[in-house]
């Protein structure tokens, strides 16, 4: 009478099929290596997911990530704190630009502000805005205003599509100890990237929308 064959054997079969499997995959794929930037910043985004099905990668302090996948086909999913979820086609090394949200382009306003940037903060003005006032008309219009800034928590309270309204409270210092101020700063989508809605009551082009309440 024959005898089957040992469980053992057949474990070990399977275990060899397993491991040929993987080799063979490993041999056969494609290794995607890419970097995730901001979109206005052009900085590298750390921390940035990036999959495709069930293999995922994360972007390390200098935006890169590197994924093995079979073939190149479909498509990334790209999911970062602060910034919109974007999707885009594989590629071997593709260089993806995330949107950030608009509490995060209130953020930079802000910063920029403190630090005295005028030029950074007038590319974040919407181009209708930009249009209507000079860089230097802006430069010495918010110099004017010059803000120690300590802290600023930026929340996105209302609008829907391509407007959106945001409040933000920063932190300054002054004579009599740290105050709050509270600002409602409106913000629209300008060729795909969050830009703050803000003219100077000195163009007569409109009345500021940049509000401090």
């Amino acid at each position: 009478m024959k005898k089957g064959v040992p469980a053992w054997l057949l474990i070990l079969i399977i275990f060899v099929m397993v491991c040929v499997g993987v080799v063979l995959f490993l041999f056969r794929g494609v290794t995607i290596q890419g970097t995730v930037t901001d979109a206005i910043t052009n900085a590298p985004v750390k921390g940035a997911s990036v999959t495709i099905g069930a293999l995922s990668a994360t972007s390390d302090e200098n935006g890169r990530f590197k994924l093995r996948v079979p073939k190149l086909e479909g498509e990334l999913v790209v999911n970062a704190y602060g910034y919109e979820p974007l999707s885009v086609a594989v590629e071997k090394n593709p260089v993806i630009s995330l949107v950030p949200l608009p509490e995060k382009v209130a953020d930079y306003w802000f910063n920029y502000w403190k630090n005295g940037d005028y030029e950074r903060m007038f590319e974040l003005l919407t181009n209708d805005c930009r249009n209507s006032i000079t860089k230097e008309a802006f430069a010495e219009e918010f110099s004017r205003y010059k803000l120690e800034i300590v802290a600023v928590r930026a929340q996105r309270t209302g609008g829907e599509g391509d407007s959106a309204e945001v409040k933000a409270e920063v932190d300054i210092n002054t004579p009599f100890g740290k105050q709050t101020l509270h600002f409602t700063i409106p913000l629209k989508k300008d060729f795909g990237i969050w830009k703050v809605v803000w003219y100077s009551g000195g163009t007569g082009v409109a009345s500021p929308q940049y509000l401090v309440e």
